[in-house]
């Protein structure tokens, strides 16, 4: 697939220590989700033992960056404020403090001074979490585009500076907008971190290149960024309740297996089960159909129609690159092999908005995407 900043995002950069932080995803989802929705958890629950499990790899050759893939840190946020993480329980710790020490993703710790009120978020996902916590950033990567945030979010943003792509943000227009605190990615901006840094405190958190679960964590920590850990945990504890909700209104006959895919004019990618959206919707109760190692995260190649055929999922989610009007995917539901699949013959082929499934992460559009996919599914 061409390189493009809408693409499936999650390129070869991904370090294998970070892969494997995503062994317990679905898992350490549900138990978190769980756990936010309740009065109490132990830090010995499933949730904690696989966020406790991810933490320990996730900054390759760094034992004090294994913060934000942690999903036990979102059992606490509205209990005991203590986790599994050792990351996760020093940033809670620091909550309400005047001056806080943030451990990141990257294992730097990052000193943050009172309440950051002039934010850039170099990722939409932040934006959303930021607002949730009721700080509209100043500056947010929208790669340019203003209609590339969602409306649920766009909706608590006050106007704002476009810091361009979010994989490449303009340095110089940060600069000019004096921030106090900057949220960037840890994947996809760690070669700028540095210079990020120069301009104003920097924590590099997790959103490209994560899952449901630790995205959960990325929100917690931005709160404690912030200085607004209550609110963080009133908005977050409204989420897992509304994902309880939606998760109730899914048919249990409709736990099948499913695919997202991407596609353009040439190719067609397929997200494999431990991708932002798969996990999400894995949460709900359906099963990624696509596992092993031809599904790797930023396959520039694609998936041929012979391979998703032979996956033959019982739904298949699809989002044209873009969102243009077709693909090669919607081409391929014109062949005989492609209508042999259970998908097409039960009539689950599903086409879904790029900016909310692919591009968004965040707590809003994790909502987004499992109300979309239970109404789609002719659940509630």
């Amino acid at each position: 697939m061409p390189t493009n900043p809408r693409t499936v995002r999650n390129r070869p950069l991904l370090s294998k220590a970070l892969r494997r932080t995503k062994a317990s995803s679905v898992l350490a989802a549900a138990a978190a989700v769980a756990c936010l929705a309740v009065t109490a958890c132990s830090t010995g629950s499933a949730g904690g033992a696989a966020g406790g499990a991810a933490a320990g790899s996730t900054a390759a050759g760094a034992a004090t960056g294994s913060s934000a893939p942690a999903a036990s840190p979102v059992s606490s946020i509205v209990t005991s404020d203590s986790a599994a993480d050792a990351n996760a329980r020093a940033n809670l710790s620091q909550c309400g403090l005047p001056v806080r020490r943030i451990t990141d993703a990257s294992g730097t710790v990052v000193t943050v001074t009172g309440d950051p009120d002039r934010v850039v978020t170099v990722q939409p996902s932040f934006a959303d979490e930021a607002s949730l916590a009721g700080v509209s950033p100043v500056g947010i990567g929208d790669d340019n585009d203003p209609n590339l945030i969602i409306p649920q979010i766009k909706d608590r943003l006050k106007p704002y500076t476009s810091i361009g792509l979010r994989q490449a943000p303009n340095v110089a227009v940060i600069g000019q907008l004096h921030p106090d605190l900057i949220i960037a990615d840890y994947v996809a901006n760690v070669s700028m971190l540095g210079q990020l840094r120069a301009i104003a405190p920097t924590i590099a958190l997790l959103s490209d290149h994560t899952d449901y679960a630790q995205n959960l964590d990325s929100a917690l920590n931005v709160g404690v960024a912030l200085n607004k850990c209550t609110q963080m945990k009133a908005a977050l504890a409204a989420h897992a309740n509304a994902m309880a909700k939606i998760k109730a209104g899914l048919n249990p006959a409709d736990h099948r297996s499913f695919i997202l895919a991407l596609s353009n004019k040439k190719n067609t990618s397929v997200f494999n089960y431990q991708q932002y959206a798969t996990t999400v919707v894995s949460y709900l109760g359906l099963t990624a159909a696509a596992r092993g190692g031809q599904f790797q995260a930023g396959d520039a190649k694609g998936t041929s129609m012979e391979t998703l055929v032979t996956l033959d999922p019982g739904v298949i989610f699809y989002a044209n690159e873009n969102n243009a009007p077709a693909s090669l995917l919607t081409s391929w539901e014109q062949s005989p092999v492609f209508q042999a699949m259970t998908a097409y013959k039960d009539h689950a082929i599903y086409h879904v908005d790029q900016r909310a499934w692919s591009l968004m992460r965040g707590v809003t559009a994790s909502a987004v995407i499992a109300q979309q996919a239970v109404s789609l599914l002719g659940g509630k």
